[in-house]
């Protein structure tokens, strides 16, 4: 079904309205949402890696990608639901559930220079510094 066969429609509807509404349609220009759902996705992940990696606030993370800030929030608001529900935890702070996801992805990413560490001093400082990490976490 079209709106070029308004004759077809199961209800009755003025052909003047539907041509109007098509010169209003063909103008308007998308300006954000409604996201797709990979465009969603997409954009959850870039929110994710700047509000928990680099620990910028919504404000800042909205100014970047240019998105509105109640979408950035929503967005966080996702990403803490879901550390909440992981980790089984009742009634959280939110100060410590951010520590703790912080310190996860910067031992993570300290691991990964560990395995591509040449010289001792090098592993030697990146093992202290995962130590450091592990101790905060517990």
């Amino acid at each position: 079904m079209t709106l070029e066969e308004p004759d077809n429609l199961p209800f009755n509807v003025d052909q003047e309205f539907i041509k109007q509404n098509q010169k209003l349609t063909s103008k308007i220009t998308k300006k954000g949402g409604p996201y797709t759902r990979s465009q969603r996705d997409q954009r959850r992940q870039e929110v994710y890696r700047l509000h928990f990696e680099y620990g910028y606030s919504a404000k800042k993370i909205a100014e970047l990608m240019k998105v509105n800030r109640n979408t950035v929030n929503g967005d966080i608001y996702y990403w803490y639901s879901k550390i909440h529900k992981n980790r089984n935890i009742f009634n959280p702070e939110d100060v410590i559930i951010i520590n703790l996801e912080r310190l996860e992805i910067q031992r993570t990413r300290l691991r990964e220079q560990l395995d591509k560490a040449k010289s001792f001093q090098e592993k030697l400082a990146l093992e202290k510094m995962m130590y450091d990490i592990d101790c905060k976490i517990l």
